[in-house]
């Protein structure tokens, strides 16, 4: 009796080790993902599917367009619309493109 409630102890021990390193590992790569896409010489943005609120965008993006990161996060893709000078495609565009593509 006293074995077995030692095998569950470590078993159950074991398993919690294994969840935490699991979460941290998660969490690194999120963390390794979110700093690539911030970095990123490129500028790119995440926006809502349905509203076209920013949701989240690159410091790139953000010296691109002009606008201050709080002024950045409160537009949505109508307001982006007019590309800036010399931009190759306006982010409607690409968003459209992107929905059109399902």
């Amino acid at each position: 009796m006293l074995f077995t409630a030692l095998v569950r102890w470590w078993v159950a021990r074991a398993g919690f080790a294994r969840q935490g390193s699991t979460r941290r590992s998660v969490s690194r790569r999120e963390d390794d993902r979110r700093a690539l896409f911030n970095a990123h010489p490129l500028p790119m943005w995440v926006c809502e599917r349905v509203s076209g609120r920013m949701t989240a965008a690159s410091d790139a993006a953000v010296r691109h367009y002009g606008y201050t990161r709080p002024e950045f996060m409160a537009l949505t893709l109508p307001d982006l619309e007019r590309a800036p000078a010399g931009a190759a495609d306006s982010p409607e565009a690409a968003c459209r493109r992107t929905r059109a593509a399902g």
